[in-house]
């Protein structure tokens, strides 16, 4: 049985030597370089900018909105709470917007527990989680609300309720924004109001971004390719031409010049070093055959003496 041997890592240079050597491929490489490098740092930049931009937004709305539920219940919560008037509040709130993407919770405290006493979604009304009452507590510890970004660990933040948008509440695995806001009464801190909103639809931008990016991402190097291909192979003519014209000098034209008009600024230091070498060949050849008919004719009277 014949082994074949695979071709070695120096065989393997060897045959790309002459890729490697080659200006054009070389600008090539180098060009590509540059436009994926940019396209992956605008990407980034982009995306970051546009999720700081909408998550912000959402966090503005989300405090406007518990201000004003704040600003509502603080008076029911000076006697003892009333209930039903704390999920009025919150029901007059979530009809002001005009798409169900958000969950509001009324938390008070009852000992060292917590419980969510009125919600618009009604399964959401029992004992607090453990990270709903660390919320509630930080608030009331620092007087100022707590925001975050974040998903349950089971990826479900909420069951649908009925609407007629198309924007269900909180579908599976979406992520949300959280915002804490403390009940602070005559100083008693009480409770808090948890805002919760869907950022599904900055997710469905986030993704349609990402699609356009991945397009732009997988287009732009092809275009810059023949792009650059047609540049390189337009820039180099000059070259190419220089190289036609060293090629049809003989030693029966090496009075021939290389113009420097209407050539790139990079091959004049060329065309005039070529110019030099011509006029130093020519000055050789000249010397040369001057050397050859003087010794063609010392030698011509001895071998004519000679013959007689």
């Amino acid at each position: 049985m014949i082994n074949k041997r695979q071709p070695s890592l120096k065989t393997w240079l060897k045959h790309l030597a002459p890729l490697r050597a080659s200006i054009r491929l070389r600008i090539l490489g180098l060009v590509l370089m540059v436009v994926l490098g940019t396209i992956v740092l605008m990407a980034f930049y982009t995306l970051n900018r546009f999720e700081e931009a909408s998550v912000f937004q959402l966090e503005h709305e989300g405090l406007v909105l518990s201000d004003m539920l704040e600003a509502a219940i603080t008076p029911l919560l000076k006697s003892e709470p009333d209930i039903e008037a704390l999920q009025a509040h919150i029901d007059r709130v979530v009809e002001l917007r005009d798409k169900n993407d958000i969950e509001i919770n009324i938390l008070l405290l009852q000992g060292h527990r917590s419980s969510i006493v009125a919600s618009n979604i009604p399964d959401n009304i029992e004992q607090s989680s453990f990270y709903e009452h660390k919320d509630l507590r930080e608030s009331l510890k620092h007087g100022e609300p707590v925001v975050f970004v974040g998903m349950d660990d089971d990826g479900n933040l909420g069951r649908p309720v009925p609407s007629t948008s198309p924007d269900f509440y909180l579908p599976p695995s979406v992520r949300f924004l959280s915002i804490t806001t403390p009940l602070i009464v005559d100083g008693q801190g009480l409770g808090s109001i948890n805002t919760k909103l869907s950022l599904a639809q900055v997710d469905r931008y986030l993704s349609k971004i990402r699609r356009g990016i991945l397009w732009m991402g997988a287009s732009l190097p092809v275009l810059a390719l023949l792009l650059f291909l047609w540049a390189i192979q337009r820039g180099l003519r000059p070259l190419d031409r220089l190289a036609g014209e060293v090629a049809k000098v003989g030693s029966s034209s090496l009075s021939h010049r290389f113009s420097t008009e209407a050539t790139p600024t990079e091959l004049r230091p060329i065309i005039l070093r070529l110019n030099e070498l011509l006029e130093r060949l020519q000055s050789a050849f000249h010397r040369e055959r001057r050397f050859t008919s003087n010794v063609a004719h010392e030698l011509r009277t001895p071998i004519a003496t000679l013959k007689v």
